[in-house]
């Protein structure tokens, strides 16, 4: 389930996997068609202040979407374990 109030930039998206599994996500930057960025305020501890970034460019009648993950504070095991899944 995702709870956004209002898609704007500063408001804030979350999202609920069950009882097990919450995510809150402030809106840093929305481009229409082209960027969506959010920063992990609540979530797993590793995850705090990580930013997620959902990148679209038209190329050749096709959508590309670039997605990132970034600022994370060390590589660990779980960081790995969420770039391989």
């Amino acid at each position: 389930m995702t709870d956004i109030r209002e898609p704007i930039v500063g408001s804030v998206a979350e999202f609920r996997f069950g009882d097990r599994y919450h995510n809150a996500m402030r809106i840093v930057r929305l481009e229409e068609n082209r960027r969506v960025e959010w920063e992990c305020l609540e979530g797993d501890d590793e995850w705090v202040g990580t930013t997620l970034v959902f990148s679209l460019e038209s190329k050749n009648g096709q959508t590309i979407l670039r997605f990132s993950h970034g600022n994370w504070r060390a590589a660990t095991d779980f960081f790995a374990s969420c770039n391989f899944h």
